[in-house]
Parts: C-alpha cells; sequence; structure tokens
C-alpha cells in the first residue's frame, strides 16, 4: 500500500505525508494531532495537491471541515488546476461542495483543459 501512495505523496516531509494520508481515511484524530504539532496544512506534493484536495475528493466532511479551521486555503489549484471544489464536484459530493461554498470558495473555476483528463484519483 505505501508503494502504491508513494506518487501522490512525493515532494512532502515525512509529517505532512501523514497530514496528506490522514486526510484522504477521514482519521480526523491523526489529523488534530498532526496539526497541534504544526504540520503545514498548505503542505504540497509533486502535482500541487493540499491534503483539502483529499479530503474534499472523498467526501470527508469532518476532514474538510477540520482543514478549514486550520488555514487551509479553499480555492488552491493542483498541477490540474483541480481544486477541492472540483473535486467534490467530479466525485459527487454535494455536502462538501457546501461547506466549501460556504467557507468562500470560488464558484465559477475551471480545470486546465487536457490535463485534467490524465487525473488518477485512488481512495
Amino acid at each position: 500500500m505505501q508503494e502504491e501512495l508513494a506518487w501522490e505523496t512525493d515532494g512532502l516531509l515525512p509529517l505532512e505525508r501523514q497530514l496528506h494520508e490522514a486526510a484522504r481515511q477521514n482519521n480526523v484524530g491523526r489529523m488534530q494531532e498532526l496539526i497541534g504539532r504544526r504540520v503545514n496544512t498548505r503542505a504540497r506534493n509533486h502535482v500541487g495537491r493540499v491534503a483539502l484536495h483529499w479530503a474534499a475528493g472523498a467526501g470527508h466532511e469532518q476532514a474538510v471541515r477540520l482543514l478549514l479551521e486550520h488555514e487551509a486555503a479553499v480555492d488552491e489549484e493542483d498541477a490540474f488546476g483541480m481544486n477541492a471544489l472540483l473535486l467534490s464536484a467530479w466525485f459527487g459530493h454535494l455536502r462538501i461542495l457546501q461547506i466549501l461554498v460556504n467557507s468562500g470558495a470560488k464558484i465559477h473555476c475551471e480545470s486546465k483543459p487536457k490535463k485534467a483528463m490524465c487525473l488518477c484519483w485512488r481512495s
């Protein structure tokens, strides 16, 4: 499993990797622990993904709320032009969309042409 996720966490420090993985798995307890240790909630992997991308794309309401409470930028885009709002829409997570919009996410956004088609996701 660790090798499968390696490409997703390239460019991150070990604790930042753990935050990304905890957000992806909705492990809010671990996220709180890492945030308490001052792990950067805006840390980007090699394709510009932040923990909020993983939480929103997976539909994890608690993780999304926690990250937003701790300075996660709601409109951060990855290398494909995807932000948390687009990822939550792509995977059909209406409640996450509502949370992001209520947190100030811009509603007029689009991914970068063609590159978004290469986007690979594992949940």
